[in-house]
């Protein structure tokens, strides 16, 4: 029998309430406290209090003592087979990037260190969420006014202009506004369809897609190239994480691939094989699609440090910093003001078909 969190188990679970778990677990780690007895005491205490981290607790507890847990199978294991850690327990039920920080802490022999870079992973995230959300803000805003005036001319004004002149002998353009006022609902849910479709085709495209021309994807077209760099950034926290808890590039690369999307897998191929075409590590990174350009030149420089790891994670954190910037230019500035011109395009347009209707009507 397996376990497996459920859908909505997953969903109560969220990045800011695992971003506090991992701290606590973190700060309870440095302390020295063994990981199975804090987890231990903390799902006795989340099931006193019902609460949403209680399932998630069980399972881990359950792979930690052997037993059937997710896909593991609870058979003895073989010695080539990966010992038990809370990266690897975790694997299933939260996303492969934190898994993979939690899982190379474990391995240094220094589990706090990898609960921290998954916990700052997750803050990461979540500002990058808080920026989208803020960014989209003024676009919605613009967007929710033009429908409310649309309604608003539907249901009160155009039906008292209908009373002096009748619609059939409106100008053409008057007749378009009043069939776009009158059908704005049947239309914004047509476009909100065509939006959650198009988002959850891409939803499943990002992470899975694996085609030739993705890389070109992956450089100029927005969100492939949002995506493509988020994800390089969290590619670098993650090589920097197993680098420092002892793993070679090479090895490094072979772990995170082991667990990653079809996407990530696809990077981590490439990799591997301009690794074995001889290339250095700087270099072969440099060819990859999700790192952009901009950034090859700090990774080539720090490629000669002493210290890649430390350096992996600052090109990391500048990356999260561009993302945060480029969001808030295409989206909060580049569609805010697309959206404004919109509504003001709009008003004009029912300026125009008031005065026009109302030249049209006869005198007396």
């Amino acid at each position: 029998m397996a376990f497996e969190l459920s859908v909505w188990q997953r969903l109560r679970i969220g990045s800011r309430m695992r971003r506090e778990w991992y701290l606590a677990l973190a700060k309870l780690s440095k302390e020295g406290l063994p990981i199975y007895e804090t987890l231990r005491v903390m799902h006795t205490e989340f099931k006193r209090l019902k609460h949403p981290l209680l399932p998630l607790t069980a399972l881990v507890l359950l792979g930690l003592r052997g037993q059937e847990s997710g896909g593991s199978s609870g058979a003895r294991a073989s010695p080539f087979t990966r010992r038990r850690t809370l990266g690897s327990e975790l694997k299933p039920h939260v996303p492969h990037a934190e898994s993979l920080l939690i899982e190379a802490g474990d391995l240094s022999g220094r589990l706090y260190m990898g609960l921290e870079s998954a916990a700052e992973l997750l803050s990461t995230r979540l500002s990058l969420y808080a920026s989208l959300s803020q960014a989209l803000l003024r676009p919605l805003g613009y967007l929710l006014v033009s429908i409310f005036l649309l309604v608003f001319l539907s249901l009160r004004i155009l039906p008292e202009f209908e009373r002096t002149r009748p619609r059939l002998l409106w100008p053409e353009g008057a007749l378009y506004l009043a069939f776009l006022c009158d059908h704005v609902l049947l239309i914004g849910a047509l476009v909100l369809l065509v939006l959650t479709l198009v988002g959850g085709g891409l939803a499943w495209f990002l992470p899975n897609a694996t085609l030739a021309f993705r890389d070109k994807l992956n450089g100029h077209v927005f969100p492939f190239q949002l995506y493509a760099s988020f994800h390089g950034a969290c590619f670098l926290m993650a090589l920097s994480a197993f680098i420092q808890a002892g793993s070679g590039f090479t090895q490094a690369v072979q772990s995170i691939r082991s667990s990653s999307t079809p996407f990530m897998v696809q990077q981590c191929n490439a990799l591997l094989l301009k690794l074995k075409m001889g290339k250095t590590p700087a270099l072969a990174l440099c060819e990859l699609s999700i790192v952009h350009p901009k950034h090859h030149w700090l990774i080539l420089v720090y490629g000669l440090s002493s210290d890649t790891p430390k350096a992996y994670q600052s090109i990391a954190q500048d990356i999260h910093a561009s993302v945060d910037t480029w969001i808030q230019l295409v989206l909060g500035h580049a569609l805010g003001h697309a959206l404004m011109m919109l509504v003001g395009g709009l008003v004009f347009w029912v300026y125009w078909a008031m005065f026009a209707i109302v030249e049209s009507a006869p005198l007396g």
